[in-house]
C-alpha cells in the first residue's frame, strides 16, 4: 500500500466512477483500476463493488476511505512543511542582539524582516558584541546585531545603522549647559567605557578620538552595556561617549552634547557565519538586502 494507491482509491470512492476518478487524477483509467486491484490484494479485502452500472463502497472501503483521507492530508502537510523548510519559510532563527539597537533605525528594519517570517520561530538573546561573535562561531545563534568594526574571525557583516557619537554628562556637570563640546574639554573627567574585550571596535574608536584631542582618558568605571554606561552617568560617576540614537533612552539626569570637530561614528551591523547553511538564515539575509 502506497500513497499513489490511496489517492486512486479516494478518487474512485468519492467519484463512484472509474472514468471520472481517472480524469480527476489526470491519468488513463487502466492505472486506476490496477491500483485499486493491488490495494485490495495487499489488504485482503474488497473495497469496492463494481458493476457495469455503478460503483459502491463496501464497509471495509468506507473504513479505509476515512483513514486514507487523514493519511493523505498528513502526507500533504509533511510535503508542504519540508518544502517550506527548504525555502526558509519554516524553522527556527536564533538571534543575538544589543539592547541599544531598539533605539536605532535597525529596529524598524529588523521588525519588518521578522514580520515576513510568519512560519519561523524566532528566539532572542541579549549579548554584547564579542559574545555574539563566539556564539556565531559555535553555532549557538544564527544571526547577530553588533557594534562594528570588530574582529570578525571569518564571519560576514552588513552595516544596518550608523550615526555620530555624542557626549553623555550628568545634568549637574559643569558643562551640561553647553550644546556642543570639543573632546579636549573633558580631559580631566572620568570616562565610562565598556571593557575592551566586549566591544573592541567601539572602545578603540573612543580611545583614538580622545588621543586625537590630545589626552588619554581616565577610565575608573566600566560597564558591559551602553544603557548601563548612561545609568552610571546619571549618578554622576563620569562621562561617556555613546551613539547619538541613545538620546531618547529616557534615563534621567543625563544631558547629551554634540562633539565639535572630528566626530567619531558608531555603527551597528548584522553579523552571521557564512558556513551556516540554514535556509531560514539565507531568507533573512535576502530580506535584509531589501531593507538596506
Amino acid at each position: 500500500m502506497d500513497l499513489k494507491e490511496l489517492r486512486c482509491f479516494v478518487a474512485v470512492a468519492e467519484e463512484l466512477h472509474f472514468g471520472r476518478a481517472a480524469s480527476r487524477l489526470h491519468v488513463s483509467q487502466p492505472p486506476v483500476t490496477q491500483s485499486i486491484k493491488r490495494l485490495e490484494e495487499s489488504l485482503g479485502v474488497q473495497l469496492l463493488i463494481r458493476t457495469k452500472r455503478y460503483v459502491q463502497v463496501t464497509a471495509a472501503g468506507a473504513a479505509l476511505l476515512e483513514e486514507a483521507r487523514r493519511i493523505l492530508a498528513q502526507a500533504d502537510n509533511v510535503q508542504r512543511a519540508v518544502q517550506e523548510a527548504e525555502q526558509g519559510q519554516r524553522g527556527v532563527l536564533r538571534a543575538g542582539f544589543l539592547a541599544t539597537t531598539v533605539f536605532t533605525d535597525a529596529r524598524e528594519h529588523y521588525l519588518r524582516v521578522i514580520a515576513e517570517l510568519r512560519g519561523v520561530s524566532v528566539g532572542w538573546e541579549e549579548m554584547n558584541s564579542m559574545d555574539q561573535v563566539k556564539a556565531l562561531q559555535l553555532g549557538q545563534i544564527d544571526i547577530g546585531l553588533v557594534h562594528t568594526p570588530l574582529e570578525r574571525h571569518g564571519l560576514d557583516a552588513r552595516p544596518v545603522a550608523r550615526g555620530p557619537l555624542v557626549i553623555a554628562v550628568h545634568a549637574a556637570h559643569r558643562l551640561a549647559s553647553s550644546r556642543a563640546l570639543r573632546l579636549q574639554a573633558l580631559k580631566d573627567d572620568h570616562f565610562i567605557l565598556p571593557p575592551r574585550h566586549t566591544a573592541p571596535g567601539f572602545y578603540d574608536n573612543i580611545i583614538t578620538a580622545c588621543n586625537a584631542a590630545g589626552f588619554s582618558p581616565v577610565i575608573p568605571h566600566q560597564a558591559r552595556h551602553m544603557l548601563t554606561m548612561i545609568s552610571l552617568v546619571s549618578i554622576n560617576a563620569g562621562v561617556a561617549l555613546v551613539p547619538d540614537w541613545l538620546r531618547t533612552c529616557g534615563i534621567p539626569d543625563v544631558v547629551f552634547l554634540d562633539i565639535i570637530g572630528q566626530t567619531p561614528m558608531a555603527e551597528i551591523s548584522v553579523l552571521w557565519n557564512p558556513q551556516n547553511q540554514s535556509p531560514v538564515l539565507a531568507r533573512v539575509l535576502k530580506l535584509f538586502e531589501t531593507c538596506y
